[in-house]
């Protein structure tokens, strides 16, 4: 039984468990490449919602009475085909 884990250090907790990981060569590039992947999408995330806010603030509401002479002008307008 003891020849099964003779080449792996006992791991009690998880400093030397983070320890016998980060001795893996390869850990360290995926580890860069989960923190990058974090990074850019808290960004995009971020960009994302600045730009919704910016392109809502553009944005007019505006309500007609249905026998109003420019509720009939738009109406005109929106059901015409080009």
């Amino acid at each position: 039984m003891d020849g099964v884990n003779a080449g792996f250090p006992a791991v009690n907790d998880l400093a030397s468990l983070f320890a016998f990981l980060s001795s893996f060569g390869a850990l360290h590039d995926w580890i860069k490449l989960f923190l990058l992947g974090t990074v850019l999408e808290t960004i995009r995330r971020f960009a994302s919602q600045i730009w919704s806010s910016l392109i809502d603030s553009f944005f007019l509401t505006a309500t007609f009475e249905s026998d109003d002479d420019a509720c009939e002008y738009l109406g005109l307008i929106l059901g015409y085909r080009y």
